[in-house]
């Protein structure tokens, strides 16, 4: 029988795992109907299409190496899901510049070839800047944590100094 922290903890997990999904999709929804529409950015629907397919194969690497047992395929899914966070972080820095090089944009269609879909230039942007956000809390509880272990080994070690 499960304790109720660790369905708590299950369904955090899930819940997390659903909305991942969805502003994946979405992206890549976004990106593929706006294709055409940011023409004074035109990487920037390509940029969300990309991010989203490669953020939802992702996902279903994780999926498929957390089901198998240590085999081979298992590896070979581990080391490509890292080379695919590679190419996702670099592709992010990418889309980083091309999202904040057009700010503000002209969401006047009337005006041909100096403008970029509302919807579409503000979900990238709101994509990354939460993006930035949850790595900026991650960072931040990596050092929190890494500097509580350290304060913990050091009073251990020495309790005259605590």
């Amino acid at each position: 029988m499960e304790t109720t922290e660790r369905a708590a903890r299950k369904s955090f997990i899930v819940i997390i795992n659903m909305i991942a999904w969805m502003i994946l999709i979405t992206a890549t929804g976004l990106g593929t109907i706006h294709f055409h529409e940011c023409p004074v950015q035109p990487k920037l629907p390509i940029y969300l299409t990309v991010i989203g397919a490669t953020g939802v194969f992702s996902l279903l690497l994780m999926y498929l190496r957390n089901t198998l047992d240590e085999c081979p395929l298992a590896r070979f899914c581990a080391v490509f899901s890292l080379m695919l966070c590679v190419f996702m972080v670099c592709w992010f820095i990418a889309g980083t510049y091309w999202i904040y090089s057009i700010y503000p944009p002209n969401n006047d269609s009337s005006r041909t070839g100096n403008h970029c879909h509302r919807t579409l230039y503000l979900f990238a942007f709101w994509f990354n800047n939460i993006c930035f956000l949850c790595v900026s809390i991650l960072f931040a509880f990596c050092l929190y944590t890494i500097l509580y272990n350290c304060t913990v080994v050091v009073c251990t070690d020495d309790r005259t100094a605590c």
